[in-house]
């Protein structure tokens, strides 16, 4: 591949770094705008665990607002050792409990972070490569 190629790919990879951040930051905003970022919490306990269609296990929990059960079954289903009877905390809208979720790491930050790692790994190989080009490194200077 000509430094040229190389050059470019460089300049791509950094491009598609700059949209995989700008996508962390858009997913982020979507969620706090969402109701992910609830402002009433309530103590939960996991009532079942079932499996879904992606084979992953999703928790199903029953809270208590108002002196009314609720229940509500997780966002983001994993496998994330919670059995039946274990404590969880339930964020949803004091205006309508109905929409609610539980509190949960990934859930919340899964995505971004995701996108965030992809960016950076993404963003340094095309900044890598580019200084590289810069800097004059040829194709001589691959080990063979």
């Amino acid at each position: 591949m000509t430094p040229r190629r190389r050059l470019v790919v460089g300049y791509v990879l950094t491009g598609i770094a700059v949209a995989l951040a700008l996508a962390a930051l858009a997913v982020d905003r979507i969620a706090r705008d969402d109701g992910t970022d609830r402002t009433a919490r309530a103590d939960g306990v996991v009532v079942a665990v079932e499996r879904d269609d992606w084979r992953s296990w999703c928790r199903v929990v029953e809270f208590t607002v108002d002196g009314e059960r609720r229940e509500v079954r997780d966002d983001v289903c994993t496998d994330d050792g919670t059995n039946v009877g274990d404590a969880v905390t339930v964020r949803y809208d004091p205006r309508d409990p109905r929409d609610a979720a539980v509190e949960d790491w990934w859930a919340r930050w899964g995505a971004v972070t995701t996108l965030a790692v992809l960016a950076a790994t993404t963003g340094g190989v095309g900044v890598l490569t580019i200084a590289l080009v810069r800097r004059g490194g040829g194709e001589d200077d691959v080990p063979r």
